[in-house]
């Protein structure tokens, strides 16, 4: 008869076969090269682009980076085109120019900024942009959340459930689910969402405690690059979750997909297979502890 333990295992071996999935269909494939072509504007030019779109009525979501013909191209290569008439936002674009160092080699440097005009997407007609998976919240019952708190207390943490719009949720971005002070070894998670969110994001804060906090030792220390420290919270989440018959896929597939593709120049699934190793060793460590409390 499979022991948790073992269940934990094939958790983990169906996770990286369901990114694989994820990572190999036409949806994802197309999302990722729409997502490519957008990128982050300087703080300055998001202002600009804020002020100009509230004067207009609007509120802007996917605003194309500059290029030829006033931005109208980039939309045209996702199947969209700019409307007749439409005015375009104003932004500061930097002006480059080709020089050679002492020794000879050829960069680019900026020497100043030029005026340029980019588009929303509200500004444009067409096809649907292609979406990448999104988490979806869980709905239904699980198990009594005690026993993580005592776990939480074994690694030195504390466990508060708070109010969604508690200022230790804010990431400065918006308000997460749950979140991980390792200064203070304390964790919160937002007390307003199903028993079974709840249980998956305490899971995923103790994925964190237990792999995350910075020390040396055990081979466990902390990767360098946040999509890996997230891929292995969700999936210590989504394994410890399957291995007591509780199901998070709606949730964790899309996470760890998402946090996958945006960690690494890897395959979303070989970041998941290659971070397994710790992610098993924690979700034991978080099942027995659970096992221990029942019995």
């Amino acid at each position: 008869m499979a022991t948790r333990n073992d269940k934990a295992q094939e958790a983990h071996d169906r996770l990286v076969a369901e990114i694989e999935k994820i990572e190999t269909s036409d949806d994802w494939k197309a999302a990722l090269d729409v997502a490519s072509k957008f990128h982050q504007y300087s703080f300055n030019n998001q202002i600009l682009i804020a002020v100009q779109a509230a004067d207009r009525g609007f509120e802007p979501t996917h605003v194309m980076p500059y290029g030829n013909k006033a931005g109208t191209s980039g939309w045209k290569s996702v199947g969209r085109q700019v409307r007749k008439g439409e005015k375009g936002l104003g932004i500061f674009a930097p002006v480059r120019r080709k020089t050679e160092d002492e020794d000879g080699e050829s960069r680019y440097v900026v020497v100043g900024f030029r005026v340029a005009h980019v588009f929303d997407i509200s500004q444009t007609d067409g096809e649907p942009l292609p979406e990448l998976p999104s988490p979806e919240f869980l709905e239904g019952e699980a198990l009594d959340l005690e026993p993580l708190e005592a776990y939480a207390s074994d690694l030195g943490f504390s466990i508060e459930f708070v109010e969604p719009t508690d200022e230790r949720l804010f990431t400065g971005t918006g308000y997460a689910n749950g979140r991980t002070f390792y200064s203070r070894n304390e964790i919160v998670v937002r007390n307003d969402t199903s028993p079974l969110q709840a249980f998956k994001t305490t899971l995923h804060e103790l994925g964190h405690a237990t792999l995350h906090k910075p020390f040396t030792g055990a081979g466990l220390e902390r990767p360098d690059c946040r999509g890996k420290v997230e891929v292995e919270a969700e999936s210590v989440a989504y394994v410890v979750a399957s291995a007591f018959g509780l199901d998070t896929a709606d949730y964790s597939f899309g996470y760890v997909a998402g946090w996958a593709a945006n960690g690494s120049d890897s395959e979303p699934s070989k970041i998941v297979a290659e971070t397994g190793q710790r992610v098993v060793s924690a979700a034991h460590a978080i099942i027995e502890a659970l096992e221990r409390s029942a019995a």
